[in-house]
């Protein structure tokens, strides 16, 4: 409704959208205004204009008449018009989606066939289907949208691969959803407005190639065109013009109103792309480490957070030997990693930018992007299957861009619960409001149907925690969830997880550069440089005596460690 609302306050998709209501209107009007066979003889042939009121617009060398047949016609150029911009759009999103999220060898084989199908001009392509398989209303509509759908299916390939390297798309990952649900719930929602600003030109394209096919004789026979209008008027054009005239003016007005309609989309959609400017990019979300082992099934009463199987003395998760690189990098991300995730702890992995922490964090949630060569392995204490969603989950850095904007905060919180606990959405809904009170969120119910960009970046953040806590995971990775925040609402946020986390007995991973935040409230704390491990230990342990020349250095970094932390003012 807001798309909607912008568009008409732009003055071309006004004047273009009025325009073409009249024209609609004349078209559903057609069999009430002039019933009967707008190819009938009607009257003498060739009436002049305004002559004869039973005949504004004259007739032509048969007696038909001329103002009946552009009324008719404009249904047959709207249909075309519409049905070949739907055809073209249905193929060329199908194909832009596939190979835009599938990536690989598929998307190098899909966009060699838009390629083949860019290089023929849409014209003569269609022009030869109609001239062999023969003129009807839906063979010109096929022809026309054969010619058509790699347009629109390069536009939506290159929103997916933009789209897709999303936050949201990738919380959507950890939570378990299947490729094409995220393909049609999370992608198609972002990418459909552009490619909706390029389909009006198509339904422009479409009555111009219809009309010029009529013209040259391959329109359908039966029906009667604007096309086919002008063909027939050209063979008396220096002493009847107006048999050309007057359907040359609707189709030129049709053509006028779908441009102005579009320029009007556009110029909103760009709008409101540069209002929301700072909604962040991620690397899109595909892990070939090993995800988290399911839990077995035990009854709810037990708590929001069953104990899972330890082993190894209490171990969740031994990473050994973990080394990550990038594609197109020679230095390795991460190298040699091992560390132990015990149950239940605090673990506070801390770094400055660039040490690897949100490469292990996203090789924890297998969530590293294509071309990432992982050597060693990430193995998870437990026999059960891996439930993507249900064990793990993960808050994003940037809480603008770790919600889909085009979706509610309900949805959006409810759907983990409605998925991994098997509630129905009415159920997964009330989860989601009691969610939203456990993250101090102010009139939750209302949030219920709010959209991200209504809230600010702190609620964001909360509403991200709810999420990823609605499906009651064993682990929480926290990949610098206060990056984006200022000082008093990270503190907020920081004091907030470790509440949660605390009454939920889970274990917690978080990640982040600032060595004072997580001092008040990590059990152990594990120190990062350059991809490697430095030290790790009990935090009140390193913190008081580090080893480690480079946690000495942030340590001292750090003048007020030992004063009281924020965490603590906060909770106090």
């Amino acid at each position: 409704m807001i798309l909607v609302r912008t568009v008409l306050r732009q003055p071309e998709a006004a004047t273009g959208l009025v325009l073409l209501a009249v024209l609609a209107l004349l078209a559903l009007l057609a069999p009430v205004l002039f019933p009967g066979d707008p190819l009938k003889i009607a009257g003498r042939a060739l009436t002049v204009p305004f002559t004869d009121p039973a005949f504004p617009l004259g007739t032509d060398r048969l007696g038909r008449d001329v103002l009946a047949g552009i009324v008719h016609g404009a249904r047959t150029s709207l249909f075309v018009g519409l049905a070949a911009a739907l055809a073209a759009l249905a193929i060329g999103l199908s194909v832009g989606l596939a190979a835009g999220f599938a990536g690989g060898i598929a998307d190098e084989a899909l966009m060699r066939v838009v390629d083949a199908f860019q290089i023929v001009p849409s014209f003569l392509l269609a022009l030869a289907f109609v001239s062999v398989v023969g003129p009807s209303v839906p063979v010109v509509v096929l022809a026309i949208a054969l010619g058509a759908w790699a347009d629109p299916a390069r536009l939506t390939r290159a929103e997916v691969l933009s789209a897709r390297e999303r936050d949201y798309v990738a919380a959507a990952r950890v939570a378990g959803m299947h490729p094409v649900e995220i393909a049609l719930r999370e992608i198609l929602p972002i990418v459909l407005p552009p490619v909706l600003a390029l389909s009006a030109t198509i339904v422009a394209a479409a009555i111009l190639t219809e009309a010029a096919l009529s013209f040259l004789g391959l329109g359908d026979p039966n029906v009667v065109t604007w096309g086919s209008m002008i063909a027939e008027g050209r063979n008396v054009l220096r002493s009847a013009p107006f048999l050309s005239i007057f359907p040359g003016l609707a189709l030129v007005a049709t053509v006028i109103g779908v441009y102005l309609f579009s320029e009007g989309l556009t110029n909103a959609l760009a709008g409101e792309g540069r209002a929301n400017v700072n909604e962040g990019k991620k690397r899109r979300s595909r892990g070939k480490s090993s995800s988290l082992p399911g839990r077995a099934e035990r009854d709810d009463s037990a708590g929001d957070n069953p104990p899972a199987e330890q082993g190894e003395e209490g171990v969740l998760c031994r990473v050994k030997n973990l080394s990550v690189t990038y594609r197109g990098q020679e230095t390795p991300a991460l190298r040699d990693l091992d560390l132990p995730i015990r149950v239940g702890e605090r673990l506070a992995i801390i770094g400055e930018s660039g040490s690897g922490k949100s490469t292990f964090a996203r090789a924890l949630a297998g969530l590293l992007p294509d071309g990432a060569e992982m050597e060693g392995r990430v193995h998870w204490t437990g026999s059960a299957a891996p439930r993507a969603g249900r064990d793990l989950g993960y808050v994003l850095q940037d809480p603008s861009a770790s919600l889909n904007p085009v979706l509610t905060i309900g949805e959006q919180v409810a759907e983990g619960a409605r998925r991994h606990l098997g509630l129905s959405w009415p159920e997964a809904r009330a989860r989601a409001l009691d969610m939203l009170e456990r993250v101090h969120l102010p009139e939750p119910k209302k949030l219920l149907d709010a959209y991200p960009h209504q809230l600010s970046g702190g609620q964001r953040q909360r509403v991200a925690i709810a999420a990823a806590l609605a499906a009651r995971p064993g682990l929480l990775i926290a990949d610098e969830p206060t990056s984006a925040l200022d000082m008093v609402v990270q503190a907020e946020i920081v004091a907030l997880l470790d509440e949660l986390v605390r009454a939920a007995g889970m274990t917690l991973v978080f990640i982040t550069h600032d060595i004072a935040l997580a001092a008040g409230f990590a059990d152990r704390v594990a120190i990062f440089k350059d991809g490697g491990l430095v030290e790790t230990g009990p935090a009140a342990a390193v913190l008081a005596a580090p080893h480690a020349t480079y946690t000495k250095q942030l340590v001292a970094s750090h003048r007020d460690l030992a004063s009281t932390p924020l965490v603590g003012e906060i909770g106090a």
